[in-house]
């Protein structure tokens, strides 16, 4: 669900080229978004009443700013690679901006630089060297 949303962000702001790496990217921050549905399902688990509340309690957590330094770390990762996304698909489509999403898709599965945008953004974001 998070995925179509970025989606539609994207689509309102000239940027579909970003579709995949925010879909993608997402899963760096998206932990740090279900950290209250971690809390519920801590709970159950351990047997105990979870209601939202409870989910809304992990803010007095000790371990919170611990959570937040991460989080943001996780943040700063996702706009770097979503610079780097950018950066390659202006190195190979130039200045040009997909028209539709449909559009995008025929281009970059039916072309050889369509192909290479894949090949070349894959490796890039695969090569990433360790942060912790």
């Amino acid at each position: 669900m998070a995925g179509v949303v970025l989606a539609r962000w994207t689509s309102g702001a000239d940027a579909l080229q970003l579709i995949y790496p925010l879909m993608v990217g997402f899963a760096l921050i998206g932990p740090l978004a279900a950290v209250g549905l971690y809390e519920l399902s801590r709970r159950r688990e351990l047997g105990l009443a979870s209601t939202w509340r409870d989910a809304l309690a992990v803010r007095h957590a000790p371990a919170l700013p611990a959570i937040l330094v991460l989080g943001l770390g996780l943040v700063v990762v996702l706009l770097v690679w979503l610079l780097a996304a950018n950066a390659i698909f202006i190195a190979i489509y130039g200045d040009q901006r997909p028209a539709s999403v449909g559009a995008l898709l025929a281009d970059v599965l039916g072309t050889a630089r369509g192909w290479r945008l894949i090949l070349v953004g894959n490796a890039v974001g695969s090569s990433s060297p360790p942060l912790f």
